[in-house]
């Protein structure tokens, strides 16, 4: 049996605390008399009820998700960032900016200039892999963030009266992709809220571990972020974890975006969004995200992994 917790969007197993289940919509997501507030970010946006936007999407955003608040204005961001321009058009009849989702430079460039402009962050990316959207890879990281507040081993300052709170986490990214975009991510918001974070992440596809080094280079993160090549296309855990400095500081959080598919011609059903991406970034022809998931469990169980990560995570399509 696992004595572990599982977060897929709802949790399996022990629940989470009370004040984790209904995030403040006032920008918080968790706060007690024992645990301080994470503090509200604001980026190069501008927060004001007039510009937000109240779409159920949106809504459904975590609280403390920028895009939740303001769209992007492509205009702008095209007359600020000119590589950025050779993608946005213009409906003169409406006088909107848009960008064609379905055209993958479109996709890259869009990425590239949302984490050069909200988050000072370099980006090069191949055009024939995943490129990931920002706003939902944000929100997914804003949520571990959250969780990581149910982390216990902190000092006891119960005689003294003040908040207690960890200020440094270690992840680990299973099939960080060419964009290394949860590190990188994970790292700005960690320090937004004045914590440390720093990650080890994977991938058995060679040209993306070469990318993702690449772009943690560029940002001058390689004291943060160690990339390593899992050679072993059925393994997920093995010989990354268990063969790495991991194993000896142990890992607070995993994240996760599995091949959702297990046959590649499911993989074109989106006709509206670009989908170039290698194979191995979309399928796993063993039962896809959910025989993926299984080996994920298998492994944790096996090798003993709830005795060294604390909370295990992942996406499912």
């Amino acid at each position: 049996p696992l004595y572990t917790s599982f977060f897929f969007g709802k949790m399996i197993g022990p629940q989470l605390p009370e004040r984790l289940k209904r995030p403040r919509d006032d920008g918080y997501s968790a706060s007690s008399s024992q645990q301080p507030p994470l503090k509200r970010v604001r980026f190069n946006v501008e927060e004001t009820k007039a510009e937000k936007i109240n779409d159920d999407s949106n809504q459904k955003m975590h609280p403390r998700n920028i895009y939740r608040w303001k769209r992007p204005d492509f205009y702008k961001l095209s007359k600020h960032y000119p590589f950025f321009s050779t993608v946005v058009k213009h409906n003169t009849k409406t006088d909107d900016y848009y960008i064609d989702y379905s055209d993958d430079v479109s996709n890259v460039l869009l990425t590239k200039v949302l984490l050069k402009h909200d988050f000072d962050l370099e980006f090069e990316h191949p055009i024939n892999h995943l490129c990931p959207p920002i706003t939902q890879r944000l929100n997914y990281l804003l949520w571990i963030q959250d969780l990581l507040q149910c982390v216990h081993d902190v000092p006891d300052t119960t005689e003294t009266n003040q908040p207690s709170q960890r200020q440094c986490f270690h992840g680990f990214d299973i099939g960080v992709g060419a964009s290394c975009i949860f590190p990188l991510l994970g790292i700005k918001i960690g320090a937004q809220q004045d914590q440390n974070w720093s990650f080890i992440a994977s991938d058995i596809d060679i040209k993306s571990v070469e990318y993702a080094n690449k772009n943690v280079q560029l940002n001058k993160l390689g004291d943060k972020i160690q990339i390593v090549h899992q050679p072993h296309p059925r393994q997920i855990f093995q010989g990354v974890i268990m063969d790495s400095d991991a194993d000896k500081s142990g890992v607070d959080f995993t994240v996760c975006n599995p091949p959702f598919f297990d046959d590649l011609q499911d993989t074109s059903l989106n006709k509206k969004r670009a989908n170039n991406a290698t194979s191995s970034e979309l399928v796993y022809d063993d039962g896809g995200e959910v025989g993926f998931v299984a080996v994920m469990i298998r492994e944790i169980d096996e090798l003993q992994l709830y005795k060294k990560v604390k909370w295990f995570t992942t996406m499912l399509g």
